[in-house]
């Protein structure tokens, strides 16, 4: 709250010059220039975190995670909302029809609210999620419900709502949400009873896809604060019924 509110021209007094001369320590020179044949970012849009995931920070504040074999723990703040978006994505790349499902351990977002959501997400593109042309579709769990969030064309309309709940639970079970492509078509939902029955699906039809049929398909999750951070913690990732292990 103080740097925020500090920040900026002007908003300090007395500092129209160096209190102290400055020396840079006695260090001169700016240094050398990269090896030119290195890539200081080789993985344009994220970094590599191994095993064929990436991590994406989409907004002011870096996300973190760490991944332990079949686990992985998001840190990430932002919000969905229905012109920007702000959250920590970690995905791979996919190709062709999927049935990918993700066990949600637990999520500490710091209100309810439908902006702030923990789940599984795919899109073509993640450079323009910063803007309202944001394609995608998401089947996720908020702090105490679950919805889903999709946009089916550049710059239109988002949508939102509550996912139908299954009919059957088991207690003590961890939530696993589903994220479902055949062709053009995107169905998500989530099971209470380790993923024997899910609730009724929610779809949305996301034509002009990439050419190549490269999508990228992961785990995303923000706070729904725009400079406060929540954890998600997943496991138990599979696609088309096969465990994908994070490192």
């Amino acid at each position: 709250e103080i740097i925020p509110s500090a920040a900026g021209v002007g908003k300090l007094t007395g500092y129209a010059t160096a209190p102290k001369e400055v020396d840079n320590g006695g260090i001169s020179g700016g240094g050398t220039d990269p090896d030119p044949g290195t890539d200081p970012d080789p993985t344009p849009g994220g970094s590599d975190l191994g095993n064929g995931w990436t991590l994406f920070s989409n907004g002011t504040t870096d996300a973190t995670a760490v991944c332990n074999g079949g686990q992985l723990t998001l840190t990430a703040c932002g919000k969905f909302e229905s012109g920007t978006q702000s959250f920590g994505f970690v995905y791979r790349e996919i190709t062709g029809d999927f049935v990918a499902t993700a066990q949600v351990d637990s999520f500490s977002a710091l209100k309810e609210t439908n902006q702030a959501l923990a789940g599984l997400l795919v899109t073509p593109d993640v450079t323009t999620a910063s803007g309202g042309d944001f394609i995608h579709a998401m089947a996720a769990r908020s702090l105490t419900g679950f919805y889903y969030s999709n946009r089916s064309e550049a710059a239109g309309k988002g949508n939102k709502g509550a996912l139908g709940a299954p009919d059957a639970t088991t207690e003590g079970a961890k939530p696993i949400v589903r994220l479902v492509r055949a062709g053009d078509k995107f169905s998500v939902s989530y099971s209470l009873d380790g993923g024997a029955t899910f609730g009724a699906e929610k779809s949305v039809t996301i034509s002009g896809l990439p050419e190549d049929g490269k999508l990228l398909l992961g785990l995303a999750a923000n706070s729904g604060d725009s400079k406060k951070t929540s954890e998600a913690v997943f496991s138990d990732v599979k696609i088309n019924g096969q465990s994908v292990a994070f490192e």
